[in-house]
């Protein structure tokens, strides 16, 4: 198994530009090689700009038995190359044919072979997929047939045969139990946090949380006894809130603005509980989500517990009304993952 390493812009790999000059015998290789440069360097432009680029759309898995199969999938691979799969693929792997890792865990990934013109990947990176019409976009033009080629997708149990890390695109984790493969509730690497992700569902929560807290806060009586540091949170806190708000509305966030968002919000909580020490965050890791965002909230939301008001123990009447009176909006409610069973 290859070990996880930083992905490189890919600009040192770049295929040379083709020379072209009139007269040349022109070969299908000199188009596969204009086109592989093209598709590449547009990749890796983005890669360096955004190395957080690629990741899942859209996926629906069924598992019967011991086979796990993708229904549906939209994605970026991690090379930049946008595969889909329907009802027209399917893409299926038994797990009883493959052994998990040393944790005991099935870790299913989508692999697609690197690109490459110095020699033919094995799997291949394209087959052939039949012919389509392409109609000629000039007044008076001829429509013609021509042969196509799609990714050729596979899925895999850790790295598969050798796949590097730019070539997998991890989809699901399963734990035995019972003697069957049981979801663990992973979550990959999702270039959006939609409603149909468990994590938009726990955000939320800490967001009404968050802002039943402010509301208490700015009830709260200001006298000599209550905390300098916790006067001076509530309008970050104000601020923050609403900026989780907007963050949290379904499929506008990327996974690491959002995480960026709860961090100042752990920064901003911690420093009104007057700790002298801020907290050590967890590692941000696209390729597993929970892995982050949940001590990130579950830290976030014990600093809370810290700085309640303790003069009454409970909220105002004012706040108690006020609050009873102003329900989520309405894209916020957090729904069933659609594609777990």
């Amino acid at each position: 198994m290859n070990p996880p390493t930083e992905m490189s812009s890919g600009l040192a790999g770049l295929p040379d530009a083709v020379r072209w000059y009139e007269g040349m015998a022109l070969l299908p290789h000199h188009f596969q090689q204009a086109t592989a440069r093209a598709e590449m360097l547009a990749a890796a432009l983005l890669r360096a700009r955004d190395p957080l680029h690629w990741g899942l759309l859209r996926l629906a898995l069924e598992q019967d038995g011991t086979e796990v199969t993708v229904t549906a999938l939209e994605a970026v691979m991690p090379d930049g190359l946008p595969v889909v799969a329907g009802p027209g693929q399917r893409l299926s792997i038994d797990l009883a044919r493959h052994q998990p890792d040393a944790e005991g865990i099935w870790r299913i990934s989508l692999a697609v072979a690197a690109q490459t013109l110095e020699r033919r990947p094995e799997p291949p990176r394209y087959l052939e997929h039949g012919s389509v019409r392409v109609a000629d976009q000039n007044p008076g033009g001829a429509d013609e047939v021509i042969s196509v080629l799609r990714p050729n997708l596979l899925l895999v149990c850790g790295h598969g045969q050798g796949y590097a890390d730019a070539e997998l695109l991890p989809l699901a984790q399963y734990r035995r139990a019972s003697g069957v493969p049981v979801d663990t509730g992973y979550i990959g690497p999702w270039l959006r946090i939609g409603t149909e992700l468990v994590l938009h569902g726990r955000i939320h929560a800490l967001g009404r949380k968050l802002r039943s807290a402010y509301a208490q806060m700015a009830d709260d009586p200001v006298d000599a006894s209550r905390p300098v540091a916790r006067r001076a949170l509530l309008p970050v806190l104000g601020a923050l809130v609403l900026e989780l708000d907007s963050m949290c509305q379904p499929g506008t966030s990327h996974p690491q603005v959002l995480y960026g968002v709860l961090a100042r919000l752990l920064g901003a909580l911690a420093a009104g509980t007057g700790a002298a020490v801020l907290p050590t965050l967890p590692r941000f890791d696209y390729r597993d989500l929970a892995a982050g965002f949940t001590p990130c909230s579950t830290r976030s939301t014990g600093c809370m517990r810290s700085w309640r008001p303790t003069s009454t123990g409970r909220p105002s009447a004012a706040w108690a009304s006020r609050s009873s009176r102003s329900p989520p909006p309405c894209w916020a409610a957090p729904r069933r993952m659609w594609w777990r069973s």
